[in-house]
């Protein structure tokens, strides 16, 4: 358990929780979060007891009166303790799990407490997850270089620029069309301090500069229309792509509009490797590509 925080290091997970224990009934598992043993657990996983938390109980099987009567038995009983019912801003969460035959107690950790995103104050609604952002940079880490000139042309908040300033790189710089999203991607750079420039450019027209890595989350939409749109928009960015790129660049491509953009690779590119993830519900593909000489 004291190494637990050691494992926010690697980054490419959703969440993370510590297991206390399982029981056989949502009254024991009530009964032990008032113990003693609950308590030492939380001390010696975030070190004090002087923290703010919230109850949950997750299940389709919880009905709401169990969710109300469990979070009020344990709020009572935790009262008298340092700790502080904060639903709105806690620090950590006690989760009490439905499974088949047991419910469990695990506690997980508040976004001050899980520091692994700490620059991600602001966001837009077709933002990537850090998550998946930090697992698109694993997989493209061998094709990184420490040298790199790196660009993102959908930057949106700037998750995917934050994500690959984990590692080494000589300069990073964000594009997009929308205002909203560069004031959201420079007020996260404040707090990442990467040196990232963020501009407004289309990704469709030339850009006076070359880069040696073009890692993107492309924009892509389910409904009939959006899948129009997309198709004139990964055309026109597709045959600009090799004029943005160096000669033995990479561009790393992240979209859920994989049919078409194997289509569109035609004869400009190298199809190196390609993976797919699961992002809220959907299963994009990251795409690594490489200009053919």
């Amino acid at each position: 358990i004291t190494k637990f925080p050691s494992l926010y290091a690697a980054r490419t997970f959703y969440e993370a929780g510590v297991y206390f224990a399982s029981f056989s009934s949502l009254q024991a598992a009530i009964n032990a979060a008032k113990t003693r043993v609950f308590l030492a657990l939380i001390k010696n996983i975030y070190g004090t007891l002087n923290l703010g938390y919230r109850v949950d109980a997750v299940g389709e099987a919880f009905s709401e009166k169990d969710r109300k009567a469990a979070a009020a038995q344990i709020i009572d009983a935790l009262s008298a303790t340092p700790l502080c019912n904060s639903p709105s801003a806690y620090d950590f969460e006690i989760r009490l799990l439905r499974g088949k035959r047991s419910i469990i107690i695990a506690l997980y950790p508040g976004s001050r407490l899980d520091g692994r995103f700490y620059y991600r104050a602001n966001a837009i609604s077709a933002s990537i997850h850090p998550a998946v952002a930090a697992s698109c940079i694993r997989f493209v880490s061998g094709y990184t270089r420490p040298s790199a000139d790196v660009l993102d042309c959908f930057c949106g908040s700037g998750t995917m620029l934050f994500e690959r300033a984990t590692l080494p790189y000589a300069s990073l710089t964000g594009t997009d069309i929308s205002a909203e999203a560069l004031r959201a991607a420079r007020s996260n750079e404040r707090l990442a301090k990467t040196g990232a420039h963020f501009l407004i450019k289309n990704a469709t027209k030339p850009f006076e500069q070359r880069y040696d890595e073009i890692i993107t989350n492309m924009p892509f939409g389910l409904r009939v229309s959006s899948h129009k749109e997309n198709l004139a928009l990964y055309r026109a960015f597709l045959d600009n792509l090799p004029g943005m790129l160096k000669p033995d660049g990479h561009a790393f491509l992240f979209t859920h509009e994989k049919k078409l953009l194997r289509e569109l690779l035609s004869e400009k590119f190298d199809l190196v490797a390609h993976a797919n993830f699961s992002a809220g519900g959907l299963y994009p593909t990251l795409f690594v590509l490489k200009p053919k000489r």
